[in-house]
């Protein structure tokens, strides 16, 4: 099967399982499932995520961004997901998705209070290079060392 086939049935599958109906809820409500339910909802997500991260590789970064909002949506508190996000914004040369992106990004490292992985913080350098200002500029703000 091609990559676009491919690309075209987890996204179809993803889009099932984040809100245009979800084939699991009747399963939550059984206990004994509810393992097993969880961990083929992660399952979809962090096979969504590896299809985004091989379509940015592959230039086709609206697809690519596709996959991280999705993601991003089942699996909100994923920084590989919000990660995701700020590279398809930065490969699209978009400042108001960027900064978007990175202030969603640092709400949620600022709510679990942790600090960002090594692989956001060179995103976030980058980012601050693509928006001329370094990292202290506007939605950048923040993401250094916690004191």
């Amino acid at each position: 099967m091609r990559l676009d086939g491919l690309v075209i049935l987890a996204v179809e599958r993803l889009e099932q399982v984040t809100g245009f109906g979800d084939p699991l809820l009747d399963l939550d409500s059984i206990d004994e499932l509810r393992g097993e339910v969880e961990h083929v909802r992660r399952a979809l997500v962090d096979g969504c995520l590896r299809l985004g991260e091989l379509l940015l590789v592959a230039g086709r970064f609206d697809e690519s961004l596709r996959c991280a909002e999705r993601s991003r949506v089942a699996s909100p508190y994923s920084e590989r997901a919000h990660r995701l996000a700020i590279a398809c914004h930065l490969q699209r040369h978009d400042h108001s998705g960027l900064e978007t992106a990175l202030r969603s990004t640092r709400a949620l490292l600022d709510e679990l209070d942790v600090e960002p992985e090594d692989a956001t913080k060179m995103l976030v350098r980058r980012a601050g290079v693509r928006l001329g200002g370094g990292e202290g500029v506007g939605a950048l703000s923040g993401f250094g060392a916690r004191p």
